[in-house]
């Protein structure tokens, strides 16, 4: 007789959840979003801080090259693998609906498995 493995048992199927992580400013109404991934611990992360890939951010978006990183909003979006959620933490200025909305949009994260909290610097 099969048994099904009980649930929290090491044998049992969890259901991938699917998105990524990174970090990102706001600038005119929408996400500047950097994607990629490295593993720390129990969680998954992006391997650079917003200082770090300003430079890239300002390459590719000539109009930022009179601008520091810290004049923007940003924020920053990890994954525990523990408990199979997403965390977005962002500035308060930018911590509303619809840019919340756009955050979900731009790294394909499902808003069942994502919470968000206020990044103070």
């Amino acid at each position: 007789m099969n048994k099904k493995p009980a649930s929290g048992s090491k044998t049992s199927k969890r259901k991938s959840v699917k998105g990524k992580v990174g970090i990102f400013w706001w600038h005119n109404n929408r996400v500047l979003a950097m994607r990629s991934c490295v593993r720390r611990g129990a969680d998954v992360d992006y391997r650079y801080f917003h200082e770090n890939m300003w430079p890239v951010l300002q390459y590719q978006h000539p109009e930022l090259r009179l601008m520091r990183h810290a004049e923007l909003p940003q924020g920053r979006v990890w994954f525990t693998r523990a408990e199979q959620r997403f965390w977005v933490q962002m500035d308060r200025e930018i911590f509303q609906p619809r840019i919340k909305a756009a955050v979900l949009r731009a790294f394909g994260l499902p808003r069942k498995s994502t919470d968000f909290s206020i990044y103070v610097r």
